[in-house]
C-alpha cells in the first residue's frame, strides 16, 4: 500500500487525482454504510418521500431540462459548432489600375459580412464603398471601409437589398494600395 501511494505521488497530476478519488470513495462508502444501518426502509417511508420531497425534486428536474432545451433552441447560437451556410466570394484587386466595381445578387442572403485588407504596399491604403439596391429603394450607400495594410477590417449588416455593389478604390492615405484582399460572405440562413 505504501509503495503504491509513493509511486502515485511521484507522478503528480494523475497520481494525486487517483489517490484523492480512492480516499473519497472509501470515506463516502463508510458514511453511507453507517447511515443505512440506522434507518430502515419501509414502504410507508418511500411513499411519503415520493409524495413530498421526491415529487418536488422531480418537478425541478423536468423544469431544468425544459429551460435548458429552450435556451439551446432560442438562444443566440442554437447549434454550437454548426457552420453557417452561405457563399464566400474572394477578390484580389489592384485599385491603382482604376476603381473596381462588382455586383452580387443578394436577394436570398439575410446577412452579409465583408472582410478586407490591403496586402501591398506595406503602408498602402484603400477604400471600399458598399451600395445596396432593391426594387423599392434606389441605389444607396450602406457601408464604407477604410483599410490599411496588414489589418483586416470587418463590416456586416442584416440585408434588406436585392443587389449589392462593391466599389474598391485607392484610399486617402499617402501611399495608394496596389493589392487589396476582399472576402464577402453571403449567408443563406
Amino acid at each position: 500500500m505504501y509503495s503504491a501511494l509513493s509511486s502515485a505521488l511521484a507522478h503528480p497530476p494523475g497520481g494525486i487525482v487517483t489517490v484523492v478519488l480512492v480516499a473519497a470513495v472509501i470515506i463516502l462508502g463508510a458514511i453511507l454504510k453507517r447511515g443505512f444501518r440506522r434507518t430502515r426502509a419501509t414502504s410507508s417511508s418511500w411513499k411519503s418521500y415520493i409524495g413530498g420531497q421526491g415529487l418536488l425534486l422531480f418537478f425541478f428536474l423536468v423544469l431544468g431540462f425544459a429551460l435548458a432545451w429552450l435556451s439551446l433552441y432560442a438562444g443566440p447560437n442554437p447549434h454550437p459548432g454548426r457552420v453557417t451556410q452561405g457563399k464566400l466570394v474572394a477578390y484580389h484587386v489592384d485599385p491603382s489600375k482604376g476603381i473596381f466595381v462588382e455586383e452580387q445578387d443578394v436577394r436570398n442572403c439575410p446577412h452579409i459580412t465583408v472582410f478586407a485588407q490591403t496586402a501591398a504596399p506595406q503602408d498602402g491604403s484603400a477604400t471600399i464603398v458598399v451600395y445596396g439596391e432593391s426594387s423599392k429603394v434606389a441605389r444607396h450607400e450602406i457601408g464604407r471601409m477604410d483599410m490599411v495594410a496588414g489589418v483586416w477590417s470587418r463590416w456586416e449588416i442584416q440585408n434588406s437589398s436585392d443587389r449589392l455593389t462593391l466599389n474598391i478604390a485607392t484610399g486617402a492615405g499617402a501611399q495608394p494600395a496596389t493589392m487589396v484582399d476582399v472576402l464577402v460572405f453571403l449567408s443563406s440562413e
